[in-house]
């Protein structure tokens, strides 16, 4: 039997969860990337409310890691632009 798909977890209730969770992701793909066991790497955060990450954490977070940061807020089950 194969297994069905993951279950998305849904933060929009607790955004410092989100937060950290999101730090956690970039910080593992920048293992990966450090290692070389991909030559790219993306964390793709889907925002359902004001999260408050800062103006530029995702250029801080691709200087840092190597790992690029794209935000997808997602406004009363809309899609937002992506930033």
């Amino acid at each position: 039997m194969t297994p069905g798909p993951k279950k998305v977890r849904r933060l929009g209730g607790e955004p410092a969860k989100g937060v950290e969770k999101v730090k956690a992701d970039v910080e593992k793909i920048g293992r990966y990337l450090e290692h070389e066991a991909c030559r790219s790497g993306y964390v793709i955060a889907f925002e359902e409310c004001d999260y408050g990450f800062g103006r530029d954490f995702a250029a801080k977070a691709e200087a840092e890691s190597g790992c690029q940061v794209r935000f997808v807020r997602v406004m009363n089950g809309e899609r937002a632009s992506p930033s």
